[in-house]
């Protein structure tokens, strides 16, 4: 997990600067939650039976029913996401997420019981990319609304397949 580790750090810069309170994971423990998690997210491919979370879209933001799982989006493509968050102290809250491509991507925000995304300015989200152009709401205004980063990202050759059927996707705005 080298090269994950250093753009993984980006991710963790909260943890690094704010500490743990007793509560949360250590620092060891939120790096050994990230291996686990990064290779889960890593061997999952959704098939059409799988079940997508519910998802409320506005013209400013959009509302994840469920602190981790699967996204379909109107296109077709996917997403899943898994998330940290903590509930005392500094905030050391973490979500990281895949796309149809295999892509990972981390970013802080708190997550619970809902994943809470930020459109950029006449954004959508109909695509991978408009779902990481969000930012995801945070629990306090230090860490409030940080974007997505690229934590590993695999050649386009590698695309996998967007998930079941396109008809089937997002809901309507």
């Amino acid at each position: 997990m080298g090269h994950c580790t250093a753009k993984l750090s980006v991710v963790w810069l909260c943890i690094l600067s704010a500490g743990c309170a007793t509560d949360q994971l250590s620092l060891q423990g939120r790096e050994d939650w990230a291996a686990r998690r990064m290779a889960e997210l890593r061997a999952f491919t959704p098939t059409k039976e799988t079940v997508a979370a519910p998802i409320q879209v506005d013209e400013r933001s959009a509302t994840v029913e469920a602190h981790e799982g699967f996204v379909r989006l109107r296109n077709g493509e996917w997403t899943s996401f898994a998330s940290c968050s903590s509930h005392g102290g500094p905030a050391v809250d973490v979500v990281l997420a895949i796309d149809h491509r295999g892509w990972l991507y981390g970013a802080n925000g708190h997550v619970c019981p809902t994943l809470g995304l930020v459109l950029p300015k006449g954004g959508t989200l109909h695509t991978s990319d408009d779902f990481f152009a969000t930012r995801v709401v945070a629990s306090n205004d230090r860490w409030r609304m940080k974007g997505w980063h690229l934590i590993e990202q695999k050649d386009e050759t590698s695309e996998r397949p967007p998930a079941g059927d396109s008809q089937k996707a997002a809901p309507e705005e």
